[in-house]
């Protein structure tokens, strides 16, 4: 291990034990920098001692105020982007209220907030405060702070201005310590962009950072995920925290990213039980639980959250929509944006590919929601935005479809959860199962129809977001053309006839990560899934290991899928399959099938497992092969 440099020394000279007052009479007339920084001021004028020693400028002390009483301004309310007031309270959210007591299942239970296993430091040369991105480099914190208190000075409430960064722009008086607003910024500057990605920005640079400075409980879950992404990031891996035993438990930007989702987890729960936080704030609150819990690897807790969150977005939708009909996201932007409603569709799909425990009718209601929405889809795209918010919608109906395919003729059993995805859409093509299926098919036809002449004009545009959301849900529509078309197979070989299809993944997911800059994490799937089929079910040799290669040279998380531990997971499959390959060609009889997939923490690993055809066998036999990956 390297000594510590000027900037850690620095960064512990800001901890917040030492920026605890000493038990002092306490005054209101310290100079500015010694109120900001929160210790107690000499009170020499022109400048004070205090600063003088430390190093820092003294900004001098404030005009005598008169002995009128102020009133503190209000907290800062969640603006609504069309403008409206966001106090307008729609007749049903006293009812919502009552109900987001049962939001969460992680926060049930008393408020001793349990806190996440500690793990164990992988020593890395990778500092998140090198190359600049340090908010108190060496000389550099007095002009940061004092940039901040003139920027907040001169900003309206609630106004974004482009030439500064958000964290400037937030209540200073939320931060306690220097290392609270050292992880802020990091979230504003280097997480939040990686979390949106280009994708979701209005939900992370809007929704979330607006609403730190009215609810506490919300900027204690942003300094955590900070935090957490500093930690992943200083690692250099991208295999989730909770895998990684003991590994973690020397690095300090993990143990203050527990310590602050605690304390946010806490006040959450409070926040619930006193009926303190509106629908709007909960789902926030809700999304950030689940972004942290599948950073650190906790998919059971975030599937949990997930399945909770849309449960009560549901309940709340159902009656809004009674009165002001069903709309393609949100029944009532005034009271949840689109933006929120969008995500946790965008969540309910990645829950049920990765683990679908969700009950069989869930599945039949939710394979047809806002079928008034779809069928009032127009003729042509104004936007992307627009084209993302019907493409999100009509996908999470054909996904719904493919996860219930199964039930169709009443005669095959569930298929166990921890099966992967294709492996689990099998179903019997009864005339209801086909009318479904078909009807799904034209939906997304009708969909391609309407959004071709927009990604065409986007790929001569130089919007980056706009190109990466069309290539990502062209991505996303191949894979689910693909389960739709192949649903009623039973054969392995049925998939031969999608190799095009396949290798127009790999294309269009070697241009984005050639195009934009890749992450260790990202909140919803991009191109990780789709290598992940192209890897399992072409058996196209040259094909599947350049989408192998592609999956572990990227070393990210989308969601729940590690593309590094996905690719040793399609290796495994691969050389399982191949030991009956004859002249580049997988036969029907050595391909794998009902792969499944299950964490094994006593070997340090996933355990995996496949059906094959059993030689000499009587039709339908099948044999069964076990491996381990390790992580």
């Amino acid at each position: 291990m390297s000594s510590k440099s000027s900037i850690e020394k620095s960064l512990e000279d800001a901890s917040l034990d030492r920026l605890k007052k000493r038990p002092n009479k306490k005054t209101k007339t310290g100079c500015r920098t010694c109120r900001v920084r929160r210790v107690k001021c000499d009170e020499r004028k022109p400048d004070c001692r205090r600063c003088e020693i430390f190093g820092v400028g003294c900004d001098g002390y404030a005009e005598p105020k008169s002995r009128v009483s102020s009133k503190k301004p209000p907290p800062l309310p969640i603006l609504p982007r069309n403008g409206t007031d966001s106090e307008t309270v729609n007749p049903d959210i006293v009812t919502i209220k009552r109900k987001i007591t049962r939001i969460s299942p992680l926060l049930k239970g008393n408020k001793n907030t349990k806190e996440l296993p500690s793990q164990e430091f992988q020593s890395s040369t990778f500092d998140m405060f090198d190359n600049g991105t340090s908010p108190f480099s060496s000389g550099q914190e007095t002009d940061t702070w004092r940039s901040m208190q003139k920027t907040h000075a001169t900003l309206a409430p609630g106004s974004i201005s482009s030439g500064f960064s958000l964290y400037q722009q937030v209540d200073l008086s939320l931060f306690r310590s220097q290392e609270e607003f050292q992880y802020f910024r990091f979230f504003t500057e280097n997480t939040a962009p990686h979390l949106s990605n280009n994708y979701a920005s209005i939900l992370w640079d809007h929704l979330v950072l607006q609403t730190c400075e009215r609810e506490s409980s919300i900027f204690h879950a942003v300094v955590a995920l900070g935090a957490l992404d500093a930690s992943v990031r200083r690692a250099g891996s991208c295999i989730k925290p909770v895998y990684r035993v003991q590994q973690y438990r020397n690095d300090k930007h993990y143990r203050f990213s527990l310590h602050k989702y605690s304390t946010a987890v806490k006040q959450m729960r409070e926040a619930i039980e006193t009926g303190k936080h509106d629908l709007r704030t909960a789902l926030i609150a809700s999304i950030l639980l689940i972004t942290f819990e599948t950073y650190h690897g906790n998919e059971r807790t975030a599937l949990a959250q997930i399945e909770s969150s849309i449960q009560l977005l549901e309940n709340w939708s159902i009656n809004t929509e009674k009165s002001s009909g069903e709309k393609v996201s949100s029944p009532a932007p005034d009271t949840v944006d689109d933006e929120l409603v969008q995500a946790f569709d965008r969540l309910d799909v990645e829950g049920v590919i990765f683990r679908d425990t969700a009950p069989l009718e869930q599945h039949r209601l939710r394979k047809d929601q806002r079928t008034g929405a779809v069928q009032n889809m127009p003729d042509h795209f104004e936007n992307i935005d627009e084209a993302a918010a019907y493409g999100k919608l009509i996908a999470r109906r054909g996904w719904h479809f493919l996860c219930m395919v199964w039930s169709y003729g009443g005669q095959t059993p569930r298929p166990d959860v921890n099966v992967n995805f294709y492996d689990r859409i099998k179903g019997s093509p009864t005339p209801q199962a086909c009318a479904d299926r078909n009807k799904h098919l034209k939906e997304v036809d009708r969909f391609y129809s309407v959004a071709t002449p927009l990604f065409k004009s986007i790929e001569f545009m130089k919007d980056r977001r706009a190109l990466l959301i069309a290539q990502c849900m062209h991505l996303y529509f191949i894979a689910l053309r693909i389960g739709l078309e192949n649903c009623f197979q039973t054969d392995e070989v049925a998939y031969d006839i999608f190799v095009p299809r396949f290798r127009e993944i790999l294309s269009i997911s070697k241009s984005i990560l050639n195009t934009h800059e890749n992450a260790f994490f990202i909140p919803t799937s991009q191109v990780v899934q789709g290598l992940g089929l192209v890897a399992q079910k072409c058996r196209e040799p040259h094909v599947r290991r350049e989408a192998i290669t592609l999956l572990r040279t990227m070393a990210r998380r989308e969601v729940f899928f590690d593309s590094v531990i996905l690719a040793d997971i399609c290796e495994w499959i691969v050389g399982v399959e191949e030991e009956g390959m004859t002249d580049s060609y997988v036969p029907e009889e050595s391909r794998t099938r009902g792969v499944i997939i299950v964490p094994n923490p006593r070997m340090r690993g996933l355990s995996v497992s496949c059906l094959l055809p059993k030689k000499g066998g009587f039709a339908g036999e099948m044999e069964m092969r076990k491996g381990l990956i390790k992580w």
